[in-house]
């Protein structure tokens, strides 16, 4: 079982691609396991204030209890 919901307003324009969101965070929620989805991000998954983001940043808690991400580009 899984759920989706967004916890941070989804923002997007049309400039960049209603696709390409300049902010927002998006949770995933799989098995008890969260995924962390920080839209709008430059390139080190920081949040931008540029008209055009770069990607998002995924967040999760791997097995040894760490935690880990990945930043991937629209």
């Amino acid at each position: 079982m899984f759920t989706t919901y967004y916890s941070k307003s989804f923002l997007s324009n049309t400039y960049c691609g209603l696709w390409r969101p300049n902010s927002g965070t998006l949770a995933h929620s799989i098995n008890n396991d969260l995924f962390t989805l920080k839209l709008g991000t430059d390139q080190q998954g920081n949040p931008t204030n540029l008209d055009c983001a770069y990607g998002y940043k995924v967040t999760w808690v791997g097995a040894n209890k760490n935690t880990l991400s990945v930043v991937e580009s629209y």
